[in-house]
C-alpha cells in the first residue's frame, strides 16, 4: 500500500554569521548553542562534534523555555533555571552516541574547517566534549569579527614569508589562516596566537566589531578556561 505525503518545511531563524542580527542577538543565540550542546551531552548522551557559525541558529521569539529545575553536573546546574532560549543548535551529521566509558566519539576528524579544535588538526586525540567547547571560542571570535567593521583598514599587508610568523591579524580579515591553510599551519597559529600568547590574543579582542565589547570578557574566560 503507497501513502501521498507531503512535507512542508520553512525558516525557523537565521545563522549567527547572518550581518542583519545584533550583538544581542547572536549573545542570546550562542547561549542558546552552549546550552543545547550540554543537553545533548549530558542528558541525551550525544556530542554534536560540528559547532559552527552555520549550525547555530538565532531566532526571535524562544522555542522552549528550560525547565526550573535543571539537572546538575558535580553539584552545580547545567545551566541557569528559567532561561529563554533565543536560538538552536542544529546539524547532528557528524554527532556520535557516546557512553560514560567512552566519551571520545570516533577518532577521524570531524567539523567545520575553521572552527576545528587544535588536537584534532594535529590529530593527536579523538573527538571529545572539550574539542566542541574548543570550537565554541572559534565561534565566537568569528562572529565578533566579520563582517569587519568599515572603520578598519581594508588594505591587506604582504604575509611574511614564514607563515608561522604571521603573528598579527590581517585587517580586513583576521581570520583568513583559519579557512584557507593546511591543517598543520591552522593549528600553529591558533596554538601561536591565542594559545601562547595572550599579547597576540588580545590584539584579537581589539579588532571585534562595536557593540561586541561585552563579548571579550566571555571569549577571556574560554580561553582560560581551555588552557
Amino acid at each position: 500500500n503507497r501513502s501521498f505525503t507531503r512535507l512542508v518545511l520553512g525558516t525557523i531563524g537565521k545563522p549567527i554569521s547572518d550581518p542583519s542580527l545584533s550583538p544581542l542577538q547572536i549573545a542570546r543565540s550562542l547561549l542558546a548553542g552552549v546550552i543545547a550542546h550540554a543537553s545533548l551531552f549530558f542528558q541525551g548522551g550525544i556530542l554534536h562534534r560540528d559547532v559552527s557559525i552555520n549550525n547555530i541558529i538565532a531566532i526571535t521569539s524562544p522555542l522552549a523555555t528550560v525547565p526550573g529545575t535543571p539537572p546538575t553536573i558535580d553539584g552545580e546546574f547545567l545551566y541557569t533555571p528559567g532561561t529563554d532560549l533565543y536560538g538552536c543548535l542544529i546539524d547532528l551529521d557528524y554527532a556520535v552516541v557516546v557512553t560514560e566509558q567512552d566519551t571520545s566519539g570516533i577518532p577521524e576528524r570531524t567539523g567545520t574547517y575553521p572552527f576545528i579544535a587544535i588536537a584534532i588538526l594535529q590529530g593527536k586525540a579523538p573527538h571529545r566534549y572539550r574539542h566542541d567547547l574548543e570550537s565554541f571560542l572559534y565561534v565566537l571570535l568569528w562572529v565578533a569579527c566579520y563582517p569587519v567593521a568599515s572603520t578598519q583598514s581594508s588594505i591587506l599587508p604582504a604575509p611574511p614569508e614564514d607563515v608561522h610568523q604571521q603573528d598579527r591579524w590581517p585587517s580586513n580579515d583576521p581570520l583568513k589562516a583559519w579557512s584557507c591553510e593546511s591543517e598543520a599551519i591552522v593549528a600553529s597559529l591558533k596554538c601561536a596566537n591565542i594559545v601562547n600568547s595572550e599579547d597576540i590574543f588580545e590584539e584579537l579582542l581589539e579588532r571585534f566589531r562595536p557593540g561586541f565589547e561585552r563579548f571579550k570578557y566571555a571569549a577571556r574566560e574560554m580561553r582560560l578556561a581551555l588552557w
